[in-house]
């Protein structure tokens, strides 16, 4: 069964090229708490010409953009969305991302940073201080989680599901409703090529639209999170 999301568009703010780098920790804490009062005034109709501004500089550039998960990630169906001609460069971690960017291999790295509903992304805060780049754009995506199953699956046959710990969190009324099993996997992506590979019946994975469309998986149930104004904050460096 589909679930009715609310009408929004993606938001997006171009940031100056400010290096955290030099920014005291206290600023940078300051400006965390300043995005976390944001997202409660947050007007995702209201901004078409930063949007339609961000798009003129990205979309038709052909970029290697690194990005830690497995293809098929959140952080991947981001970049399609801005880098059009994108090449994308998945990373085993967020570490191997930045690290892929400081060494000239890529252009740019897709960092997540937080959740609305969730919270922020840990690893992120502790390495982007000292990582040296310029945060150079930010994104807001709407994240729609989907249940997702083997050709020959129905919502009713799901047994366990599997996905990021994170992703987890944010649809325990809809497992808990379907009396269906967490599994805690490595990220969302890679969890949807596992389930591909084992081709069960009874177990799924949670993720995005774009991992079923990348590993041949069906589509059992949309926008299963337990908030529909679910937003992830992406920082563009």
């Amino acid at each position: 069964k589909k679930r009715s999301a609310p009408q929004k568009a993606p938001t997006i703010l171009v940031h100056s090229k400010v290096s955290i780098f030099f920014i005291p920790k206290i600023y940078f804490y300051l400006y965390l708490i300043f995005k976390f009062l944001f997202y409660s005034t947050i007007d995702l109709k209201n901004i078409p010409r930063q949007k339609a501004h961000l798009k003129r500089n990205m979309e038709n550039v052909k970029l290697k953009i690194s990005l830690q998960g497995a293809l098929g990630s959140y952080s991947h169906q981001a970049c399609t969305k801005l880098f059009k001609n994108g090449v994308t460069v998945p990373c085993d971690s967020f570490e191997g991302a930045i690290q892929l960017v400081r060494k000239g291999k890529v252009d740019k790295a897709i960092l997540p940073v937080e959740n609305s509903t969730y919270g922020r992304v840990a690893d992120i805060h502790a390495l982007l201080p000292a990582s040296k780049l310029f945060i150079t754009a930010e994104y807001f995506l709407p994240v729609d989680i989907c249940m997702l199953g083997t050709s020959s699956s129905d919502l009713a046959s799901i047994k366990s599901a599997m996905s990021h710990p994170v992703l987890i969190g944010q649809c325990k009324k809809f497992l808990r409703k379907n009396k269906i099993n967490s599994v805690s996997g490595y990220d969302t992506a890679g969890s949807a090529r596992i389930v591909a590979q084992n081709n069960k019946p009874n177990m799924g994975a949670m993720a995005s639209k774009i991992a079923a469309k990348i590993y041949g998986l069906r589509v059992l149930s949309e926008n299963i999170q337990d908030s529909l104004d679910n937003l992830m904050n992406i920082y563009i460096n």
